[in-house]
């Protein structure tokens, strides 16, 4: 039987494999094509070097011949002028009819099937603890596998063509999927803090375009979440400000007897807020699900430091009524799964008493510039907090305030003591992000704001933004899950904030089947040559045999006695076939056009936009006597960038209707 081989064109065997086929009686059987991103094209049009790369570390003697491991982990085995391989492919292509040519990154994307299938060419795409933007909020995509459901995903306008364009729109998704229960994946970090690991072949917007994991450079800019999102509905505006308030200013505390107590503090004008922070723990206590007929009459109240301007609410019930919400000493500097899935005044209130307790306002000492920050020994909390103002609109950057040191603070007891200081790290937002926080966020109460509006006052806005983050490290981590939605129309979304792309495949499914079977095209030419008349191509003719052809070819796939249940199944789920033609050559000739020319090409594209049509249309005419293959979805195989959403309208129009008996009709 006939097989077929694929290889990457950034493979270390490549060149063996394109002309493996040079030397007789080897791969007799096997027809070879060469996989080709859009990158390596790039690279040939620009007369570029062109990495071999491999996960695996080369042996001693390549490694001293100057093979080196890249930044994204990748191992280059040896560097070529791409112009220089594309030559050898070609020459190869003319000599021996091999190889032929896959273009990767257009297959996913052309596919009439991207909704259902995974085909397991690359090992896609991001790592289970991934938050994506959907309708339930910024969730983890191991948790949406988990659940099943339908998305409707957040995506960045910048990513649906529309270049220069803030914000964002909704678009449906495919239920999250596993596409690989363990894979090499790669973090890759930017200067302002943003991160996402994933596989080297997953797809990120960059200012240069977008590209696989394994093609970024340091340098690179990745585009960030430029419009305010979609939110879950939990929690509530009360819960959210709690919340907010501890991690900030609260701490649990052990009051002896296996019990611990969640202690919430007010310094100077923050007081204000103790007495309705307090009737929020008491109806949130009396409403937990833990709630006994005491704990319903239990009523905390502040506890008044006048001579400290302090106040301070501690509660043991508070602490086992938020731990029913993961929120504990353990977790508190993390931000809590009851946030990621808020309701948008949830996730607004959390912020807000978060830089209320721990925010600064900071004004230049010449008073050129002002920012919002907040302050951690946490970055891991700052990072959080920094995909969840993206979620808003809202760029920031995460820095190192300072080291860690010795340094002297006041002691308590009117004296100074040295005291070991942790690591300081910073969030700070600017400019015109400064100016959607303050509109959508801002604080609790009135001392910050006025700073920040009194600064603001009379002053143009100069500072805009570019939602963009440098690339400063890509690293190989380790082997994890992956995970990957499919999004139709231009398949893209947004992870932790940034706005990324979905993964190339190879044109078949495991356990796919090619069912083809080509019509000889010489058949309907009449008038050869211009014997008897005028030679003319028989449309009608042609178009009659192509819906016979579909038939046939349809009936395959039930008769057939499969090696595999797998295979079967496959199959029927999907009916693949594959129409083609044969003698193109010989037909022009026979209609006395040659196949150089500008009328030869026309009649070429002429015959295959008939057969694709003819083909389609007795498809949707088998479904209406037969049935739509299995695993049919309109809108996903009719979604923006298919094959089949380049069809004519009217053939649209009836696949919407009737459905379609084979998924895929040409090859």
């Amino acid at each position: 039987g006939a097989q077929m081989g694929v290889l990457r064109i950034d493979h270390p065997d490549v060149m063996d494999f394109i002309t493996a086929k040079r030397t007789p009686g080897r791969w007799n059987n096997f027809n070879v094509s060469v996989g080709v991103s859009d990158a390596f094209i790039q690279a040939v049009q620009d007369d570029q070097p062109w990495d071999l790369v491999h996960q695996s570390r080369p042996g001693a003697k390549l490694m001293a011949e100057g093979a080196h491991q890249r930044a994204d982990g990748l191992w280059v085995y040896e560097t070529l002028q791409a112009q220089g391989l594309w030559d050898t492919i070609m020459q190869s292509a003319y000599d021996f009819a091999e190889p032929g040519i896959l273009f990767l990154d257009h297959i996913n994307t052309d596919n009439n099937l991207h909704y259902c299938e995974k085909i397991e060419a690359t090992n896609p795409c991001v790592t289970g603890d991934t938050r994506l933007a959907t309708q339930h909020g910024l969730v983890r995509i191991d948790q949406l596998h988990a659940t099943g459901q339908p998305l409707q995903v957040t995506v960045d306008k910048r990513a649906l063509g529309q270049e220069g364009a803030r914000g964002v729109e909704v678009r449906p998704a495919k239920a999250a999927f596993m596409t690989a229960q363990e894979a090499d994946v790669y973090k890759v970090v930017t200067a302002d803090g943003y991160e996402i690991k994933a596989t080297a072949w997953h797809d990120l917007y960059t200012v240069r375009g977008k590209l696989k994991l394994s093609e970024l450079q340091v340098g690179d800019e990745l585009l960030v979440q430029t419009g305010k999102g979609q939110f879950g509905q939990q929690g509530s505006a009360e819960l959210g400000q709690l919340l907010g308030l501890i991690t900030g200013d609260g701490h649990f505390t052990d009051r002896g007897k296996g019990q611990e107590a969640v202690c919430i503090n007010f310094w100077n004008q923050e007081r204000a807020l103790a007495d309705q922070v307090a009737e929020t723990v008491n109806v949130l206590i009396a409403n937990s699900v833990q709630s006994t007929q005491a704990a319903r009459q239990y009523r905390v109240r502040p506890v008044q430091v006048a001579q400290r301007n302090h106040a301070f609410i501690r509660s043991v019930l508070l602490a086992r009524t938020l731990a029913d919400f993961g929120f504990t000493r353990m977790t508190k500097l993390r931000v809590p799964e009851v946030i990621w899935q808020g309701s948008e005044d949830c996730v607004r209130a959390y912020l807000r008493a978060l830089f209320q307790a721990d925010g600064t306002v900071n004004v230049s000492s010449s008073s050129q510039s002002c920012s919002v920050r907040l302050s951690s020994s946490y970055p891991l909390l700052l990072k959080d907090v920094q995909i969840l103002l993206a979620n808003f609109g809202v760029f920031s950057r995460v820095k190192l305030r300072r080291a860690a040191a010795m340094k002297d603070l006041p002691n308590g007891r009117g004296g100074q003591s040295s005291c070991a200081c942790k690591t300081q790290y910073e969030l700070m937002v600017d400019g015109q992000s400064r100016e959607v926080f303050m509109q959508q966020i801002g604080f609790l109460l009135n001392d910050k704001t006025n700073r920040c509006a009194g600064w603001v006052q009379d002053k143009a806005l100069y500072k805009t933004q570019s939602f963009t983050s440098k690339v400063t490290g890509i690293a190989h981590v380790g082997k994890e899950a992956v995970y990957d939605t499919t999004q139709p129309d231009h398949n893209t979304v947004i992870f932790n904030g940034l706005v990324s792309g979905q993964c190339g495949e190879q044109p078949l499914p495991s356990y796919g089947c090619c069912d083809l079977g080509p019509i000889i095209l010489t058949r309907f030419v009449r008038h050869p040559f211009g014997f008897a008349g005028t030679p003319e191509f028989d449309f009608k003719a042609f178009e009659n045999s192509v819906a016979l052809q579909v038939r046939a070819l349809d009936n395959v796939l039930d008769v057939t006695f499969w090696p595999l249940p797998q295979q079967r199944d496959e199959a029927h789920a999907k009916r693949r076939i594959g129409v083609g033609f044969t003698g193109m050559g010989n037909t022009l000739a026979m209609l006395r056009l040659r196949y150089d020319t500008e009328g030869g090409r026309a009649m070429a594209a002429r015959i295959a936009e008939r057969m694709r049509d003819a083909a389609y249309a007795a498809s949707v005419a088998l479904a209406q006597e037969k049935g739509a293959f299995p695993k049919f979805d309109a809108d996903g195989y009719l979604a923006t960038g298919t094959f089949a959403s380049r069809l004519p309208q009217a053939l649209q129009k009836d696949i919407r209707k009737h459905g379609i008996r084979n998924s895929h009709l040409l090859s």
